[in-house]
Order: C-alpha cells, then structure tokens, then sequence
C-alpha cells in the first residue's frame, strides 16, 4: 500500500477454527524476516447466531425521543466476538395510516416510511443502535 502499510490475505481457517499464530514476511520468496508481529484468526460474525435485545425492540416504544438497542455478534460455536467491524444492516420502517377513503379496501398496498438507525461500532463484538420515533404508529425493525 505505502512504505509504511501492508496489506495481505490470509488464508481460510474456518476448518481449523480461531488460533493465535506469528506473521512474518517474506519479500520476492526470500527469507522470512526476523521480526514478527501475532496475529488471531478468528471465526467469522454469523448473524442467525448473534444477539439483538433492548427497549428499541420491545413493544409500545417511548415516542419522541430515541431509543436503542445492542446488538451482540456471535460465531458458528455461539461465541461472543471480542473485536468489531461487522457489517450489520438495519431497517426500521413505519407502517403508515391509510387515507380515511381507503379504510377497509384490502386492495389498497400498506406504505411506509423508513426511520434512519444509527449503528455505533463499540470495536468488541457490541454495536449499539438508536433510532427515534416522532409519531405513534407500528413500527418493524429488521436486522
């Protein structure tokens, strides 16, 4: 990348599972160098395995003001993460009402309006979420 950065691709070791290990280099196949820096491969952040819970997902939510919930990411083995930068997407949306001359016409399509969630990167496998209601209604979020 520069004089000063390096940037590699570490093998899978999904099989073998999180090691610590030394990285050392080796410049044009030659000999590796004498200085080393450790190095922990980890198992990857799977979402159907990591955890959401808080006020924010919890039914009948404060209107006004904002409300948050955390986010836990956990691996394949149901392992707490202990570093950060996953990539979590949330969607909160907020059904609607329907005009007073559509009530009660199952052809007229729900519309909503999506509600912006800031995700804050606590770098140790937490993330915590806020988002903020103005208006009483039913509100989905999804992960």
């Amino acid at each position: 990348m520069s004089e000063t950065e390096l940037t590699c691709i570490t093998p899978n070791f999904e099989l073998f599972g999180p090691k610590e290990c030394v990285m050392q280099l080796s410049i044009a196949n030659g000999d590796l160098t004498n200085t080393w820096v450790g190095f922990n491969y980890f198992l990857n952040t799977r979402a159907h395995k990591s955890l959401a819970f808080g006020p924010g997902l919890l039914p009948n939510v404060a209107v006004g003001v904002p409300v948050e919930f955390k986010i836990i990411a956990r691996n394949d083995l149901g392992e707490n993460r202990t570093s950060g930068r996953d990539i979590f997407e949330v969607k909160i949306k907020k059904k609607l009402p329907r005009p007073d001359n559509e009530v009660g016409n199952d052809s007229f399509v729900d519309q909503y309006q999506e509600i912006e969630c800031s995700i804050t990167d606590k770098d140790n496998g937490q993330y915590d979420c806020k988002y903020l209601v103005e208006e009483p209604g039913s509100v989905e979020v999804n992960i």
